[in-house]
C-alpha cells in the first residue's frame, strides 16, 4: 500500500537503489503493491472478523 504514498519513481529509485540494482519486474510489484494486495488485505480482514464467512 506504500504505492499510494510513494511516487512511482520514487517507488523505483528506493528498489533499485537509485538504479544501480535492476529490477525487471517493477511495473508488476508496483501494480500488485498498489491495486492487489489492499483487496487482499480487505478480504483477510472481513474473513478474520467473521463478517464475510467462507
Amino acid at each position: 500500500m506504500i504505492c499510494w504514498i510513494w511516487d512511482k519513481e520514487v517507488a523505483r529509485n528506493e528498489i533499485t537503489n537509485n538504479g544501480k540494482i535492476e529490477f525487471k519486474l517493477f511495473n508488476i510489484w508496483y501494480n500488485l503493491t498498489k491495486y492487489f494486495v489492499p483487496i487482499l488485505l480487505i478480504f483477510v480482514f472481513l474473513t478474520a472478523t467473521g463478517i464475510l464467512r467462507i
